[in-house]
Parts: C-alpha cells; structure tokens; sequence
C-alpha cells in the first residue's frame, strides 16, 4: 500500500511513520468532529450558498494552531481573495504563516497537473513532496483542504481513480484531509464513490449540525468477511465425505468461531471511528448493574471455558443507575475479556458495590500483573500488551473504547496492578442522587 511503491515517490522519512503515528490525534477545528488521527481521509458535502467558511477556516485555523503545514486549494466556490481575508480574521498573523510557508493557497492546477487530463500520479507526488518538505521544516505534518468544484464531467472518472488512490496512500502518511463536493455538482452515483473512497463523510444538517455519512470501509469488510465464511463453509462441507461425524461438527465450529471474533474486530474498529470522530449519543435508561453482569458473563461461557478459568461473582443488590446498557455491556465485555486473554487458567472476582454514591464494578484477575510501564500506555489506542513469545491477538483497541464510553458517562475506570500480582479493574459509574429526607 506504500505511496512510494505506487506512484513511484520514496521518501526518507517512511520508517518512521507507524511508530511515531500510534495512538497520535489532531483537533479537528470541527466541533461535530473532534479529535482525528493522522491519515484521516475525508469529504464534506455543501450547497451551493453554504457558508463554507464556517467549516473550513476552523479545520485549516486548528491545524495552524497545531503547528502543521496547511494547504488550502481554493475553487470557484471559495476564491482566494475570500479565504484570504476569512482566514484574516481567525489567524491574526496570517502574513506571517504565508511569508514562512506555513500555510499555502493553491489554485486547483497547481494541486492537480494535467497533459490533456488530470495525472494522477503527478498529484499524489505532489501531496507527498509536501509533506515531507513540512517534516524537513519541523513542521508535525500536513492539513490540506480541497474542493471538487472544478471537476468538469469528463474528468470525473479520472478523479475517482486519484479519491481512490489517495485515501490509501494517506493511511499512513502525516496527513489529514478534507475533500469538499458541491450536491449540485454529484449524482447520486457520483456521492456513492465518494463515500466510498473516504473515511468519513460529513453534510450539514438541520440546525448547521454535522451528519455523519459512515464511509463504507466497515461495510465492505464485514461483506467480504461474510463471502470468506461462506467460502470456508462450502470448503468444509466439499470435505465431508473424508471427515468422520464427530471431526466436521468441530471444523465448523472453528470457522463460526473465526468469524466471529473477525466480526468482533470490525465492530471495534467502528466504534474507535465514531467516538474518533463525534461523540456519540447514549441511550439512556434505569439499568440495574448487578443484574447486567450476570447476563453478560452468561454469555460468556464458552470463552470462560476455553480460558479454564473459573468466575466468582458477588454483587450488591439494587445498584441501579441511568446509563446505555449495550454501553455499560461493551464495557464490561471488554474488561472481563481482557482479564481471560492475559490470564488463562487464572480465577477472576467480579463484584458490584457503592462506594461514595457511585456504583463500582471490579473485575480482578490472580495473572501475571502488568507492569508500571504497560499500564501507562494501556487505555491508549493501538496498545495491545503482547508477549513476544505468546502473540494473543487483538488491536489494543478494547480498553480505549471502555474508557471513552465511560467517561461519556461521567465516570471513570483505572487499573490497580504489579508484576506477580495479578491486575484489577475498576469501574466507577455516577448513581442519581438519593431524594431528599
């Protein structure tokens, strides 16, 4: 997938991508939007008339803010002259950024080359000599604004091909871009394609709030999964006549199994691109704790088995609280799993109090702890604890969605572990208030 292999463009500086780029966000400058990752790829759909400003100047502003290079390539729909002087009025020392570099204004033919049509591989160079010249001149990376209003309807094709191209090469580069595209300028085929080469896609919506358009990266994986399972299936059952009864009933059980946890890593990635990119909205509703324990560890018999671990469970009666339960579930899921994946065999405690008028949910394992080291980094994304030796899978994605989908609860969860001494996780989730005596 490397941009240098693709459009022929090496850059000195590519080993140090993935390393220095995990877990590392950027402020979007959008407030429906939030933090965004490095290699972020996305549109925005407008109207003509919009006030394309309102979103632009932000994204562009925070990315100044931020110490990146920024690149704004202005169209018919927003001239220079007119971002020029709405970008006068949020960045003060705009000169001054102008004079050093730090933000450029490009005419839609200065970004994308053209003999006779757009050279696709000419613009992804392009992008890529800019943001290593924003490397070399200490600048944190790339943030570039575009618009599709120029695209005549012969370059379309062309410019599907470069959507394409681009939202791969960007995945691992130090950039972030935002593509804007006119309504009146799409087909209903034309807003399809550019979704699908996009990691997110945005359009104003009633009351200027941001809707999300989800791009179909997780669609497209969770179809081809399906096709894969299918394919497996149909493999297994070609092969019956060679397998006894007892053999063919545990192969498929290892290809739903398969899929399954697949399918449980494409949620997951969802859910870190949502809360990624908006916070989400919780279903709220009186949820009884102890209760919601029981049924999810329930559902959990066959991992505890394969874990050969057994499960205490001690639960104080009525602690009962308003939260999203399909939340509160996914917290609990992602923290017992964890405690079963890095301690097999280990006995695990849960229990459910109230302490100070806020419920708490522990999940203690007696494994092999976690360093002081591991635990810094734990809740941060793409930080899987894996020992060389005994690789067990997983993103490093769990943890960090817990902890974002408890905060957005208003409470908090933290680790209390040592090496030897096995780990406990603690929830801690605000109760109402008791009524007045």
């Amino acid at each position: 997938m490397a941009g240098g292999v693709e459009v022929g463009f090496q850059p000195s500086r590519a080993l140090r991508y993935t390393g220095d780029m995990v877990g590392e966000t950027r402020w979007s400058g959008l407030s429906g939007v939030g933090e965004l990752p490095w290699g972020s790829h996305l549109c925005h759909f407008y109207r003509a008339g919009d006030g394309l400003g309102d979103s632009l100047v932000p994204f562009l502003q925070a990315g100044l803010e931020q110490n990146e290079a920024c690149v704004w390539v202005t169209s018919e729909a927003f001239p220079e002259e007119d971002a020029r002087a709405a970008l006068r009025t949020a960045v003060p020392d705009l000169e001054a950024r102008l004079a050093r570099g730090q933000l450029r204004l490009l005419r839609p033919d200065e970004a994308y080359p053209r003999e006779g049509r757009l050279d696709v591989d000419a613009a992804l160079r392009g992008w890529l000599a800019r943001e290593e010249q924003a490397l070399s001149l200490g600048y944190t990376g790339l943030r570039v604004s575009a618009d599709a209003s120029w695209l005549a309807r012969e370059d379309w094709d062309d410019f599907r091909e470069y959507e394409r191209r681009v939202d791969g090469v960007l995945r691992s580069r130090r950039i972030i871009a935002l593509c804007g595209y006119c309504l009146e300028h799409c087909t209903q085929e034309g807003m399809l394609e550019v979704v699908r080469h996009h990691g997110l896609a945005l359009m104003r919506g009633t009351h200027e709030a941001w809707a999300h358009l989800e791009g179909s990266a997780p669609r497209e994986a969770r179809d081809a999964l399906r096709n894969l399972t299918g394919e497996l299936e149909h493999r297994v059952a070609e092969r019956t006549e060679a397998l006894t009864v007892q053999a063919l009933p545990r192969r498929l059980a290892r290809v739903q199994e398969h899929r399954r946890r697949l399918d449980g890593h494409i949620a997951t990635l969802q859910d870190v691109s949502r809360l990624s990119t908006h916070r989400p909205v919780l279903d709220l509703e009186q949820v009884d704790l102890g209760a919601l324990v029981r049924t999810c560890a329930e559902r959990l018999e066959e991992e505890l088995q394969h874990a050969g671990s057994d499960l205490c469970i001690r639960t104080r009666r009525g602690v009962i609280g308003c939260w999203d339960r399909l939340r509160i579930e996914q917290v609990f899921t992602h923290v017992l799993t964890n405690a079963l994946r890095h301690a097999p065999g280990a006995p695990v405690d849960i229990t459910v109090s109230v302490e100070d008028g806020t419920a708490v949910l522990a999940v203690r394992d007696r494994g092999p702890g976690i360093s002081w080291e591991d635990q810094r980094r734990l809740f941060q994304r793409f930080s899987p604890l894996e020992e060389p030796a005994h690789p067990r899978g997983g993103f490093g994605l769990g943890l960090w969605v817990s902890r974002q989908l408890v905060e957005l609860h208003g409470g908090s969860i933290r680790v209390e572990s040592a090496p030897g001494q096995g780990s406990t996780f603690t929830v801690r989730l605000p109760l109402p208030a008791p009524p007045d005596a």
